[in-house]
């Protein structure tokens, strides 16, 4: 018991810190591009001839084209981080649809996008450009915020499930061992079914934030409440385990 016990602290430690989707934008680097279009700026302001405007155009193209392939691999990475999930439950694998078939939404939209490039000028590009960053903001980073935060919550429930396994197996053992009797174990196992609904608790109500898909939300809070209450009923059981062998040792 003391093994698994420190084998799911463990787990739950870990998972009490956010495994964040990886954003393959952050691979991308767009600094030679902007660089580039600083240069192609200046030779515009020095000789504002049509061809120096359309090269600082043409330069404005490749990078907004860059930045939407980017942001493409984001959502697939993260479409892809969502879907090889093993989930069980049929009501969270109806949750875990719905986030692809969002992403699959933030894909096509910003393939969309990627056919209007071609014909924006000077002035297009640069509204265009605002526009997808405001889209990104509204759209984009609460989809991957939520996503991120669903990951951990799916790979918390084997963690509940074996909590409330070993919560069952400990109240059987110590009713066919008579320790239920005694005032001090009825106490510890009173607070490990206490901490353990609360946690379950939580658990349920982070489900729902996940099931609405509304934005913002404090579904990594309760995650990390849920992930709390299951690590004090883990030190219950410890303790449990602890005074049970101090009454049968006599």
């Amino acid at each position: 018991m003391f093994r698994l016990f420190t084998i799911l602290l463990t787990a739950i430690a870990v998972s009490m810190y956010p495994a964040p989707i990886t954003l393959a934008a952050d691979a991308c680097d767009f600094q030679n591009g902007f660089q580039d279009l600083a240069q192609k700026k200046d030779d515009y302001l020095n000789d504002n001839s049509p061809d120096n405007l359309r090269a600082e155009l043409d330069v404005r193209k490749i990078i907004l084209n860059q930045i939407l392939d980017c942001a493409i691999k984001d959502a697939l990475t993260a479409q892809s981080n969502v879907k090889s999930l093993s989930i069980n439950d049929p009501d969270i694998q109806a949750i875990q649809n719905r986030f692809l078939s969002k992403f699959d939404d933030v894909v096509n939209y910003y393939r969309f996008q990627k056919t209007l490039v071609g014909d924006l000028g000077i002035e297009g590009s640069k509204k265009f450009s605002a526009g997808i960053k405001e889209w990104r903001n509204s759209n984009h980073e609460p989809l991957f915020e939520l996503g991120t935060n669903f990951i951990i919550f799916s790979k918390n429930q084997e963690l509940m499930r074996i909590a409330g396994n070993r919560l069952d197996q400990i109240k059987r053992t110590l009713q066919v061992l008579a320790l239920i009797d005694y005032e001090t174990i009825r106490t510890l196992l009173k607070n490990a079914e206490s901490n353990f609904g609360k946690a379950n608790n939580d658990n349920n109500r982070a489900r729902e934030v996940f099931r609405s898909l509304v934005w913002p939300n404090n579904s990594l809070s309760i995650i990390t409440s849920s992930l709390g209450y299951l690590k004090e009923t883990y030190l219950n059981f410890s303790d449990i385990r602890t005074e049970a062998q101090k009454i049968i040792s006599g």
